[in-house]
């Protein structure tokens, strides 16, 4: 982390002159592509994460069957494919230092009893796989495993008055099921 705030200069710099070496070689296209068009796709994808995940998609499952309604994340796929992994936000809410966003955890027997279904979508996660990809290469190290069982805390299972105060705001109706966690 050190040396990227040391290097950051020299890496924005490089940003835009690394594109402008293809010039002579294929012209003012390369550079456009190359250069704009990256940006503005990464920007893009970057916009995705932030309004597209807390808008539609599914929210993260503890192993007691539990939904993730601190905030409004969610796990969208398309904007996963899109954004690297990225777009498994509800995750990254729910367990910000684990390095995968893009998992699925065991239920316990008395979630499966009760009911709870386990997640059986697809979790396209590619940061995951490069940040393996870089472990194995020896790049990185002390990389954080998922754990099979997550289980939220209580906090985690009902949103924030500030956040219950935007939905009232916003005429968005809460789920029965809120009320009655809320309530307890």
């Amino acid at each position: 982390m050190r040396w990227q705030r040391r290097a950051f200069p020299f890496l924005t710099v490089a940003n835009f002159l690394v594109p402008l070496a293809f010039y002579p070689l294929f012209g003012w296209n390369a550079v456009l592509i190359a250069g704009a068009l990256r940006t503005a796709a990464l920007m893009t994808a970057t916009g995705f994460v932030n309004s597209v995940c807390h808008k539609w998609g599914s929210r993260a499952i503890d192993s007691r069957g539990h939904e993730y309604r601190a905030d409004d994340s969610r796990d969208n796929v398309f904007v996963a494919v899109v954004a690297g992994g990225e777009g498994n936000h509800s995750w990254h809410h729910a367990d910000p230092a684990c390095p995968r966003h893009g998992r699925k955890v065991e239920l316990d027997a008395e979630a499966l009893a009760a009911g709870a279904r386990p997640d059986r979508g697809w979790r396209p996660d590619a940061t995951w796989r490069l940040i393996q990809l870089l472990a194995m290469a020896g790049l990185i190290y002390k990389v954080k495993k998922p754990r099979v069982k997550v289980y939220f805390a209580d906090k985690q299972l009902i949103p924030g008055q500030s956040l219950r105060q935007t939905h009232l705001d916003w005429h968005i109706e809460e789920p029965q099921d809120l009320r009655e966690l809320v309530a307890s």
